[in-house]
């Protein structure tokens, strides 16, 4: 997060942001979205099964949107972060 935070002025807290993939450095990722107390965040991966998955595992603490790869990609011009 701390490298997050140097590379980009944008604030997480008031930031849209999407996270690709869904194995351990997006659960690390998505841990960090949460402590940082980001609160427009989006999943996407190539098996939605696995995306779904990694979102309940947030679920009651970090508003977690999933979307398929096509939604993702059709809203690329709407994030202010992708990780």
């Amino acid at each position: 997060m701390d490298s997050l935070k140097e590379e980009t002025a944008a604030d997480i807290e008031k930031s849209r942001i999407l996270v690709i993939g869904a194995g351990g450095a997006a659960r690390a990722v998505l841990t960090g979205l949460w402590s940082s107390g980001a609160s427009d965040v989006c999943l996407t991966n190539r098996s939605m099964e696995k995306a779904e998955h990694l979102a309940g595992k947030f679920e009651g603490r970090l508003s977690l949107k999933v979307w398929s790869k096509e939604e993702a990609v059709a809203k690329n011009n709407e994030y202010d972060i992708i990780i």
